[in-house]
């Protein structure tokens, strides 16, 4: 899976560095979300120069704040979703990824029709 990953603070061209990953699998209550879309916000960007924002013992970090995607995998116990389903992962989530694993309490449902 593509992860975009913010390696130092700066200039974009050197502050970023798109690599591949694994798809996690889910662990005991998680779930992972196929990535359908990211937000950039203003809170990733500022992170990108702003050392207060973002420490740099904090790097290498995957940034993304808001996004949505469907239930690509269920980890034991996780009852309350469904594979393919639309969901909302949790903000600030690292969502500048592919496939994200998170918690399924964190998790909200999504309508089919928003983007």
């Amino acid at each position: 899976m593509k992860v975009l990953r913010q390696i130092a603070h700066g200039d974009v061209r050197m502050a970023l560095k798109l690599s591949d990953d694994p798809i996690p699998a889910p662990g005991h209550g998680e779930i992972v979300v196929k990535m359908e879309v990211a937000a950039l916000h203003g809170t990733d960007v500022w992170g990108l120069t702003d050392t207060k924002r973002v420490a740099p013992n904090a790097l290498p970090r995957i940034g993304g704040t808001e996004g949505v995607g469907r239930v690509h995998a269920l980890g034991e116990s996780v009852s309350q979703f469904k594979l393919g389903q639309r969901v909302f992962p949790p903000k600030y989530g690292g969502l500048f990824r592919e496939y994200v694993p998170c918690p399924a309490s964190a998790v909200y449902a999504a309508p089919e029709n928003c983007a």
